[in-house]
C-alpha cells in the first residue's frame, strides 16, 4: 500500500487535482487568446547602421499605439574626459537630468535654446552633482561654456515609447496588444542637426530599420553664455 505502479499515472488529490486543472485551462485560454490577437509584450528590433556610427550612443522614440510609453524620471549623464556622457538623450517631458563632474577639470553646462534655456553655473572637479528639470518639449542643445567641443542633445518629449540600442543595434520595445506590420521610430545621435525617421518591417520575428550613409551632423556654430565667441571657434562647425 503507497507503492505505485511502474507506468501508473499518480493519482492527485480531488483538491490538488482540480486546482491544477484550473491553471492548465487559464494556461489555455491565454494562449488562444494570444495566437488570436497576435498580442505581444515585447517586440525584438535592430537598427542596421551603414555609416560609421556607434549604435549605443543613438536613441529611438516611437510614438505607435500598443508600445509601453514612458514615464517622467530621472537621467544621469557624466561629463567625463571633456564629454558629455551619453551624448544624446530621449526624455519625457516633466523629466529631470543629473550632472556629474568626473573629469579633473571645471565644467559650467549651459543651453541657449530659447525653450529651456539654463546655465548650471561652474562645477568643480568631483563636486556636487547638479539638477535641470525638463518641462517643455522640444530639442535642446547643451555645451560646456569652458570647453567648446563638448556638446550634447536633449529630447523632451510628450508620453512616448523610448529605447536605446545595443553595440549590435539591437533593441526590445515593450508593447501591449496586436502585433504590427512595421514600426516608425525617429533616431537621435550626437552632433545630428535633426533626428530622421526611420521604418522597421518584420523579418523572421525581427522587426529591422536602416539607418543610410548620408546624414547631417553640421552644428550651428555657438557662442559662450555670455554670446561672446569661443576663442577655440575658428574653423570649427557647431
Amino acid at each position: 500500500q503507497g507503492s505505485l505502479v511502474q507506468g501508473a499515472m499518480p493519482r492527485l488529490p480531488i483538491g490538488e487535482k482540480s486546482a491544477t486543472l484550473f491553471a492548465m485551462f487559464l494556461l489555455w485560454i491565454f494562449m488562444t487568446f494570444s495566437a488570436a490577437t497576435g498580442a505581444a509584450s515585447e517586440l525584438s528590433g535592430k537598427l542596421r547602421i551603414e555609416a560609421a556610427l556607434d549604435p549605443e550612443k543613438l536613441v529611438l522614440w516611437f510614438d505607435a499605439e500598443g508600445a509601453v510609453k514612458a514615464h517622467p524620471q530621472s537621467y544621469t549623464v557624466a561629463q567625463r574626459g571633456r564629454r558629455f556622457v551619453p551624448e544624446t538623450i530621449a526624455m519625457v517631458k516633466g523629466s529631470t537630468v543629473k550632472f556629474e563632474n568626473l573629469d579633473d577639470v571645471s565644467h559650467n553646462a549651459f543651453s541657449l535654446t530659447p525653450e529651456n534655456s539654463f546655465d548650471l553655473g561652474m562645477q568643480l572637479p568631483s563636486g556636487k552633482p547638479m539638477l535641470r528639470s525638463f518641462n517643455r518639449e522640444g530639442r535642446f542643445h547643451i555645451f560646456c561654456n569652458i570647453h567648446p567641443e563638448m556638446h550634447m542633445v536633449v529630447n523632451v518629449l510628450s508620453r512616448i515609447a523610448i529605447v536605446r540600442p545595443g553595440p549590435d543595434g539591437s533593441f526590445r520595445l515593450p508593447w501591449k496588444g496586436k502585433r504590427p506590420r512595421e514600426l516608425k521610430a525617429r533616431v537621435d545621435g550626437p552632433d545630428w542637426r535633426e533626428s530622421v525617421m526611420v521604418t522597421f518591417r518584420e523579418e523572421s520575428g525581427i522587426f529591422l530599420g536602416s539607418l543610410g550613409q548620408k546624414l547631417d551632423t553640421a552644428i550651428p556654430k555657438h557662442r559662450r553664455k555670455d554670446g561672446t565667441s569661443n576663442p577655440e571657434e575658428k574653423e570649427v562647425t557647431y
